[in-house]
């Protein structure tokens, strides 16, 4: 597993940096609404375009889920999953939370998992099996009681 993880990475660092130059000049960038409060814009397609190529110069056969260019279906055993720009709103609106999604499924099963917010240079990464980690530093949840934990913000 640990080549999909370093192809995962390769790919989510690729898309970072495309993100960070449309970020830089955010005034001229243009968004279209895809559905209720659903964003896309160039950035978006851009990253994706990154992180498709990227996982196809390696991975050839495998399928891929992506948000905006749709399912390139071929081999059923491998299905990437991609969100090039998680957090359109936030990043149109100059906001630093946003991320880039991706995730490896093998015979069904969920196996790698990255999550990439570029602007925060805050890399989550996770391995069936092999724990969650933030720019490689093991995480784990607290042993905070429920009624202490911050479950959720808005």
């Amino acid at each position: 597993m640990k080549d999909y993880m370093s192809v995962a990475l390769k790919a989510v660092e690729k898309a970072g940096a495309v993100l960070l130059e449309y970020y830089q000049r955010l005034s001229e960038l243009k968004a279209e609404l895809k559905n209720p409060n659903d964003y896309v814009t160039e950035a978006d397609t851009a990253s994706e375009m990154v992180i498709v190529e990227t996982i196809k110069s390696f991975f050839p056969d495998h399928t891929i889920v992506a948000e905006e260019s749709g399912v390139f279906e071929k081999e059923k055993k491998f299905r990437w999953y991609i969100d090039p720009l998680d957090g359109t709103k936030n990043f149109i609106q100059g906001l630093q939370m946003f991320s880039i999604s991706v995730a490896l499924e093998v015979s069904g099963e969920l196996v790698v998992g990255v999550v990439h917010a570029p602007v925060l240079n805050e890399t989550f990464t996770a391995e069936k099996g092999s724990g969650a980690y933030l720019n490689g530093e093991r995480i784990r949840v607290s042993n905070r009681s429920f009624e202490t934990a911050m479950i959720a913000t808005g």
